[in-house]
């Protein structure tokens, strides 16, 4: 009976300790109640502010782009001082391939309302493949007490059109023979990423002959082939050999300057009949043709012989032994004159058939010529058509670009005048103090004197306020360390009370067991 008075009297001291001490925790200045975050009085704010959010950059060339970090975080007066840590990382979208950028600072140190510029530079390689680079750059601000902010923004880069081909001969010839005509095979592919307008060129020696297209337009990646025409010269009987060099060049109409060239080489080799052997060569000419005229002639009687049935003619021998034969076995007669008209008439039939054969194939390849000839018409429609859509493409691209570029100068514009009213307001307000100074200055020396003395006397004042304010924060934070120690010394003595009289309940419990099982 005494323990559990004992007991008691103990639970009634811990909660009149905890009674009369929850007055002196709350009159506690900046104390925050229990299970509550501390206020840390900041909140984080990052900006950033492009100059301008697309650029175009020249081949192997560089673009800078000037983007402003601003700190716009809210904070309170003990904090005003806080350095905040701001980190600035690009990110080139992958598939810009060929494309590079840095920033020319990545990591600085910021207090609330400062503005930092950073400038990032776009590089397109020599390998650059595609026309847009899309770059999202993300800065990170973070503060020594862990709390950390994102903001990010996109830029876009375009490489300016430039031209980049290559020329291939594949194939060329060795020997030519003088005053002949030759063929040479030009591949021409076009290897950047804007259609191109090629104008070709093909230069010879002093002499000779060589022509080509004028002109070629090409899509990126496409490859085209073009033949140059060649008329070797023939101004001697014998060419032993004679080297002639061949240049091809193409003349790109995106950069003026930009040349593309290959050569080759041609040899001048054998006999040439000069123009005063015409006579000579007229009357070869007229008894070659005589010649040729009579074989043709022989030839066509020949195939007409061979292949299309006709009346052949009887020798003299021939007619007196089918007149003996009419004479002697007029049945016999009859039945060779009936075979000789049935072997005319199946000769016939099979001349005709071949004939018709003949002309079903000259039809089917005069239909297969004129659907080539449509096919290559619809091919050449089909890629006026392409090349329509495509600079309609580009087209629309560029008038994106160029409103963009309009509505980022109308913001800037609009910026700028924002800031020249703010200056003209501040010198307003210098020109106001500068006024005022002066006619303070303008008084007597005693009424300046007392300026002094009081200016003097108001600074001491500050500065004992702020002693004495710095005292009263070192008496809070000393008041509030004590009052979480002796907290948590109650908690402490709370829970071995609680555990003592658990202890006590499982004895008595026992206690009580022992007599009824005895019983």
């Amino acid at each position: 009976m005494a323990r559990r008075f004992v007991a008691l009297l103990a639970w009634a001291g811990v909660l009149a300790v905890l009674i009369a001490a929850q007055p002196a925790l709350a009159q506690v200045p900046g104390l925050p109640p229990i299970g509550t975050e501390p206020y840390s009085g900041e909140v984080l704010s990052i900006q950033l502010v492009p100059d301008q959010g697309a650029t175009d950059v020249p081949r192997l060339g560089q673009a800078y782009i000037r983007v402003l970090v601003k700190d716009r975080s809210d904070t309170n007066v003990e904090s005003r001082a806080t350095v905040h840590t701001v980190n600035v990382v690009p990110t080139l979208d992958p598939q810009a391939v060929g494309w590079s950028t840095f920033l020319d600072h990545t990591n600085f140190q910021t207090k609330a309302g400062d503005d930092v510029a950073v400038l990032v530079v776009v590089q397109p390689s020599a390998t650059v493949r595609t026309i847009y680079a899309r770059i999202v750059l993300t800065a990170t601000m973070s503060t020594s007490t862990g709390f950390v902010t994102n903001a990010t923004t996109e830029l876009l880069a375009r490489v300016l059109p430039f031209s980049l081909a290559s020329v291939d001969i594949s194939a060329s010839p060795q020997h030519v023979p003088p005053f002949e005509q030759a063929r040479i095979p030009v591949s021409l592919r076009n290897e950047g990423l804007y259609p191109e307008t090629y104008r070709i060129e093909a230069l010879g020696p002093k002499g000779w002959l060589v022509s080509s297209v004028a002109q070629l337009t090409l899509f990126p990646g496409e490859e085209g082939t073009l033949f140059v025409n060649l008329l070797t010269p023939a101004d001697r009987v014998l060419v032993p050999e004679e080297t002639g060099v061949i240049t091809v060049r193409a003349h790109s109409t995106l950069e003026p300057g930009v040349v593309y060239e290959r050569a080759t080489v041609a040899v001048v080799e054998g006999f040439y009949f000069p123009d005063y052997w015409s006579p000579v060569l007229l009357l070869g000419v007229v008894v070659g043709g005589l010649v040729v005229r009579r074989s043709v002639a022989g030839g066509r009687r020949s195939a007409r012989e061979q292949g299309r049935p006709g009346s052949r003619r009887l020798t003299p021998a021939q007619r007196v032994m089918l007149a003996e034969l009419k004479a002697r076995d007029p049945e016999r007669y009859k039945l060779l004159v009936a075979r000789q008209r049935r072997s005319q008439k199946v000769l016939q039939r099979r001349f005709e058939q071949t004939r018709g054969r003949r002309g079903d194939i000259e039809r089917a390849m005069v239909d297969r010529q004129h659907a080539e000839a449509r096919h290559l018409k619809a091919e050449e429609k089909a890629r006026a058509r392409a090349i329509e859509e495509r600079e309609r493409e580009l087209e629309r691209a560029r008038n994106e670009v160029e409103r963009a570029r309009s509505r980022e100068e109308r913001d800037r514009l609009r910026e700028q005048r924002g800031r020249d009213r703010a200056l003209r307001s501040l010198q307003r307000k210098q020109a106001a103090r500068e006024a005022r100074a002066a006619r303070r200055e303008a008084r007597h020396p005693e009424v300046r004197r007392r300026e002094r003395e009081q200016r003097k006397r108001e600074r001491a004042l500050r500065a004992e306020l702020a002693k004495k304010r710095s005292t009263l924060r070192k008496q809070q934070r000393l008041r509030k360390v004590a009052a979480d120690r002796r907290r948590r010394q109650l908690l402490k003595q709370k829970r071995l009370l609680e555990r003592r009289a658990k202890r006590k309940e499982r004895r008595r419990g026992k206690r009580g067991q022992g007599p009824e099982e005895g019983g």
